[in-house]
């Protein structure tokens, strides 16, 4: 699963830190909230669904308070500013590039198949997509549309 690669979650909550960690501790950290991830459901997507609720999100956000995890803006300011003098050295060196590559990827990954879920789970919003697609096909098939396929032609059409 994509989402236990990621190094750390910052879980906001109405502008509010709800959770600081790793992924893997995600899971036990809502369970001790009283929110239990059920089985099939991916504790990513049941983190989300648990704060975007107001009273659920009040319960998180007090037992995050209540918790060891409310020093954990500590470790992230510390964390934060270690990882930004480390970033500068490795640029220097150049060492670091297949990590930083690495780490693109995996959040390309991460992006990529939230994406994919939400399309999937609304069908009216993969409708609008195609049907923004197809008129955007259409509009520029009518701007080149006639154009001579030489570089003068394509130079007219855009103004060059």
């Amino acid at each position: 699963m994509a989402f236990l690669q990621i190094d750390r979650v910052l879980l906001l909550a109405a502008g509010r830190q709800a959770y600081y960690g790793p992924p893997g501790r995600v899971e036990p950290y809502f369970a001790a909230a009283g929110f239990p991830c059920p089985p099939g459901i991916p504790i990513a997507d049941h983190m989300l669904q648990i704060v975007s609720s107001p009273d659920n999100r009040d319960t998180v956000l007090l037992h995050g308070e209540n918790n060891l995890h409310s020093s954990s803006r500590r470790a992230f300011e510390y964390e934060y500013e270690h990882d930004t003098d480390r970033s500068a050295g490795d640029a220097k060196t150049g060492g670091g590039m297949v990590a930083a590559v690495h780490k693109s990827l995996v959040g390309t990954d991460v992006l990529l198949w939230r994406s994919a879920v939400n399309l999937l789970r609304s069908p009216a919003l993969l409708l609008m997509h195609n049907l923004v697609g197809l008129a955007m096909g259409v509009a520029m098939g009518f701007v080149f549309y006639g154009v001579d396929d030489s570089l003068a032609g394509l130079q007219n059409k855009a103004g060059g």
